[in-house]
């Protein structure tokens, strides 16, 4: 695995029992470069974060209120994923793009209208 020297990871490794399968442990690792050219406050702010994480996954197994919490919350925003790939995907078959009437700064005057308007 490469990463950037911008970038800090989270690796979760599998532990196996004798017969290769998962015993559903996993052990949590971070990666990051030393040299990554930001300063102490940014790093500390960086691990911190990684290790914010870490804790929620010990809750996520120790604390079920936590976990329900949380797993609520996924679910709000796997709706709000759902639907903007929706949106981005009605985007994609809108063939018309409006013409620009006039311009004036940061203002752009918009036409909307299609040769069909008007009719059923």
């Amino acid at each position: 695995m490469k990463l950037s020297n911008k970038q800090y990871a989270l690796v979760f490794t599998l532990e196996d029992n004798e017969q290769g399968l998962w015993t559903g442990d996993v052990d949590i690792s971070a990666y990051y470069d030393d040299d990554n050219g930001y300063d102490k406050k940014t790093h500390d702010q960086m691990f911190n974060m990684i290790t914010l994480l870490t804790t929620c996954v010990n809750m996520l197994e120790t604390d079920d209120t936590f976990l329900k919490s949380v797993w609520k919350h996924r679910t709000k925003l796997d709706k709000i994923y759902d639907e903007l790939e929706e949106l981005e995907e009605t985007e994609k078959k809108v063939t018309k793009k409006p013409d620009v009437i006039k311009k004036e700064g940061n203002v752009y005057k918009l036409n909307f209208a299609t040769p069909s308007d008007g009719e059923a």
